[in-house]
């Protein structure tokens, strides 16, 4: 594990909370804010990354990549976890709503 060395506290911390997740089958990952959007992000984005806490859950919110310490802070508050993934693999509508 590394040392977190450069790194901000909030940072460090929302690091640990983040969790792996899998894509489905297309490559994408599911959100249930879009839930019935199966466009893939091919635009101006990709190549760029999206903050997801609580994914799929009640408290799911989207924050974009330059916002991981409110991103954190939004985590704790609602005891979620973070999941940083790919605008390349998320609904393009949801990227377009965050970096739009």
């Amino acid at each position: 594990m590394s040392c977190g060395c450069g790194m901000s506290a909030s940072q460090r911390e929302a690091t640990i909370q983040m969790t792996n997740s899998t894509p489905t089958r297309n490559g994408g990952y599911l959100l249930g804010s879009y839930p019935d959007c199966s466009t893939l992000h091919l635009g101006k984005f990709q190549g760029s990354s999206i903050f997801v806490v609580d994914r799929l859950g009640e408290f799911e919110r989207l924050f974009p990549r330059t916002q991981l310490a409110e991103a954190s802070a939004y985590a704790r508050e609602v005891r979620r976890d973070i999941e940083n993934l790919p605008t390349a693999a998320l609904c393009d509508a949801a990227v377009l709503a965050v970096y739009g």
